[in-house]
């Protein structure tokens, strides 16, 4: 007579078959690259679905693939971004509080100019170098990633 571990044991094989496993390689701790953003856009339209994200976390990086999945789905960036709550296990206290940053900077632009869309702004006036430059690092950041030991 099988048992539920048996029966997974057979199941989750065929499961694993049926997977594409995708490597999309992001930061839970810089800011993301201009590449990486339209390269994350090209992928959700590429892969199939239903899709899983995940990383090793599946905080920061996984939240900011969410976000980003979901505004190219048409959500509003302060809906979607909620992705990267302490809900999820994300920490904006710590230094992966740039990946706000980011989102949050994009939404400010947004109040003065608010006829450009997140793509639009992503391509002709966002500059990660200028986002970790204005990123402030600061005791509680340093101290939660040590408490942490995120990557």
């Amino acid at each position: 007579e099988k048992n539920l571990t048996d029966n997974l044991n057979e199941k989750i094989p065929n499961l694993m078959q049926d997977l594409n496993l995708i490597e999309f390689k992001l930061h839970s701790r810089g800011a993301p690259t201009i590449d990486q953003i339209f390269l994350s856009k090209k992928l959700f339209g590429e892969i199939e679905y239903p899709a899983l994200i995940h990383c090793k976390s599946g905080a920061d990086r996984t939240g900011l693939l969410a976000t980003l999945y979901l505004i190219n789905k048409g959500i509003d960036v302060d809906e979607a971004k909620k992705q990267l709550s302490f809900k999820f296990l994300h920490i904006r206290l710590a230094k992966s509080g740039i990946l706000d940053h980011f989102f949050e900077s994009f939404i400010e632009y947004r109040k003065k100019n608010n006829k450009i869309s997140f793509w639009e702004w992503s391509k002709k006036y966002y500059n990660p170098k200028e986002l970790k430059i204005s990123f402030k690092i600061n005791f509680v950041r340093v101290f939660f990633d040590n408490l942490m030991r995120r990557e």
